[in-house]
């Protein structure tokens, strides 16, 4: 007995508070379905759904589940577009115009993964809106970050908001994201081109290249000035509210923005609209220039 009650405080102590437990990680660490059992019978863990478990008296949370999927799992899943903008810009002051409001929790999932069902089937506090990133690497430019003391994996800035403009629709929308790249007018301009080479969304292309332009950020600058001579190779990572040290490699590097958007049919976001013949888009009334400014 005793040696079971220590077996369940290594548990308990070995994940942060209001995580979930899966039974797949819990095999591996030794813990067997018939443990298992006998820690539900003494009212120590309580099943969540299949393959899933929770301390007794507490309400697994959202994050704690993704921490869960993410960490013990391994999976591809994690919070993305506007969900990570807001993560990450909480020391600066959004926009308020556009969808600035989270209706939902935007949990992106890799393609090929799925959603555990007890992670769908379960009631959470928070709505979930589930998205799948197909026009961007499953890999490239993530961050982790420390959020109610669970370290969790979400897009980085640039990412993110290429998935908002991917998702944007209405023309308040657009405002929003050009509100939102406003904030960032430095961003690493390898890291933008980096991202916008292996773009296989024309749209997120052409908008983000028009309205870094627009907005006369210092990274559009360095990319229509045609050479980067530092290339970050290493994604931004932040860890306890400070960023780590990325590797940065002395290279060379051409950058011809008119190669970026090769191809010759038009991306028509909206109809009618204005056409940008530099980046073959075409863009609602309402966001033509002086509509920026």
């Amino acid at each position: 007995m005793r040696s079971r009650a220590n077996k369940l405080n290594t548990l308990l102590i070995s994940q942060p508070h209001r995580v979930v437990f899966l039974s797949s990680w819990l095999k591996k660490k030794g813990y067997s379905s018939q443990l298992l059992q006998q820690y539900k019978a003494h009212h120590w863990l309580r099943s969540i759904g299949y393959g899933a478990w929770a301390r007794k008296g507490q309400s697994p949370r959202l994050l704690g589940a993704v921490y869960a999927l993410q960490h013990q799992a391994k999976q591809q899943v994690y919070l993305g577009g506007q969900t990570a903008f807001h993560y990450l810009s909480k020391k600066k002051t959004l926009p308020l115009r556009g969808f600035h409001k989270l209706d939902a929790i935007q949990l992106y999932v890799a393609k090929g993964t799925k959603v555990p069902r007890w992670f769908l089937n379960y009631q959470w506090p928070e709505e979930v809106a589930y998205f799948t990133n197909g026009f961007l690497p499953p890999l490239m430019g993530f961050v982790t970050m420390r959020i109610d003391h669970l370290r969790i994996k979400i897009s980085g800035v640039i990412r993110a908001l290429m998935e908002m403009i991917f998702q944007a629709k209405t023309e308040n929308e657009f405002f929003y994201c050009y509100d939102c790249l406003c904030l960032y007018p430095k961003l690493n301009a390898a890291q933008v081109h980096l991202h916008l080479e292996a773009c296989q969304s024309k749209k997120v292309k052409a908008v983000f290249l028009y309205m870094g332009q627009k907005s006369e950020a210092l990274w559009y600058e360095k990319l229509a000035k045609g050479t980067i001579t530092q290339y970050t190779l290493a994604e931004d990572t932040l860890a306890l509210d400070r960023t780590l040290t990325e590797d940065i490699l002395a290279v060379e590097k051409t950058v011809v923005i008119e190669k970026l958007m090769s191809g010759e049919n038009q991306r028509y976001l909206y109809a009618p609209g204005i056409d940008i013949s530099q980046y073959r888009l075409r863009i609602p009334f309402g966001l033509r220039h002086d509509d920026f400014l």
